[in-house]
């Protein structure tokens, strides 16, 4: 069935000369079956799934077999190719195809060529995917699509963590980055209510409306789990994603582990951005702030003070 699948994806129309030839390429770890001349995003594919292999290793005996990577030439064509062989609605096809990089689903990973000129981004993206792979491997397929928030700010952790012992400096300002948006989301309450963030439904329709706010959504995703496995540590966090795999909401496994309701989350959630934003990332706008405020604050007293005759006027 997949042969055939990949038969239909290759001869697909809109796809003519070299994009309609697949060259299989075989790696330690994976095969590649890329439409179109990309052998240096072909090489970087494998070594990234290397790397991910190495790095977050395999202790659930995930994959089982080598990885089916496709590289894509467009769009269109990788929308094909996601409902072909996947069995992809066409709202979620064209939804990851527009994103450039498909979920770790069935063994397979799908990618637009035009992640070739990602750079040091492409392997954030192939470790971050691994890791989603893992998890579904672990905890089933209710992390993706009842709970994608921590599914997606799982994998923008892992990843993070991992390359930031081969790629330090960028994955420190990606992870800076994150954090900024996410801070100024806030402040312009741009922020989704975690409720709402939840369905694989909701957090694809956002990409498809809006793709800046679908931005947002990771931002938001990854310094939530940042904040949860920074306070409460990653095994608490582990046992958060087992209440859901058993069934529990998220909101339940999180009064049950953390004694959080939802409410209070999004309290400390909010509070541990503000201090983060404000005397992590901004300290001199908060300096200035401070004293302009200061300075406003001693005005309005002597204002007051000589309104009530403490000072005479002349």
């Amino acid at each position: 069935v997949q042969w055939i699948a990949l038969l239909l994806v290759m001869l697909w129309p809109g796809c003519s000369g070299a994009q309609q030839l697949e060259t299989v390429f075989e790696t330690p770890f994976a095969r590649i079956h890329c439409y179109g001349e990309h052998e240096e995003l072909v090489k970087t594919t494998g070594e990234a799934l290397e790397f991910a292999r190495r790095s977050l290793g395999n202790p659930t005996g995930f994959p089982p077999r080598k990885i089916e990577v496709y590289l894509y030439e467009s769009e269109p064509q990788m929308a094909e190719g996601l409902m072909a062989i996947l069995g992809y609605s066409r709202k979620d096809a064209e939804a990851v195809a527009k994103a450039g990089f498909s979920p770790f689903t069935g063994n397979t990973l799908h990618i637009n060529s035009r992640a070739e000129k990602w750079g040091r981004l492409f392997w954030h993206a192939v470790v971050h995917e691994y890791a989603h792979g893992m998890a579904e491997e672990h905890y089933g397929m209710v992390l993706p699509n009842s709970a994608r928030w921590l599914y997606e700010g799982l994998g923008e952790f892992e990843a993070n963590r991992t390359l930031s012992r081969k790629f330090e400096a960028f994955e420190q300002d990606y992870a800076t980055r994150r954090f900024k948006v996410a801070f100024k989301a806030l402040l312009f309450f741009k922020l989704f209510r975690f409720r709402n963030i939840l369905a694989q439904d909701d957090w694809f329709a956002t990409i498809l409306n809006n793709v800046k706010r679908w931005a947002i959504e990771y931002d938001q995703a990854y310094t939530a789990v940042t904040y949860l496995i920074t306070n409460y540590g990653f095994d608490n966090f582990a046992a958060l994603l087992t209440e859901v795999k058993n069934g529990r909401s998220v909101e339940e496994g999180m009064e049950k582990v953390f004694g959080l309701s939802p409410l209070r989350f999004e309290i400390q959630y909010y509070a541990f951005m503000l201090l983060k934003g404000l005397f992590g990332f901004y300290v001199r706008y908060t300096v200035a702030l401070a004293a302009i405020f200061v300075l406003l604050s001693l005005a309005l007293l002597l204002l007051l003070k000589r309104r009530r005759g403490f000072y005479p006027r002349r």
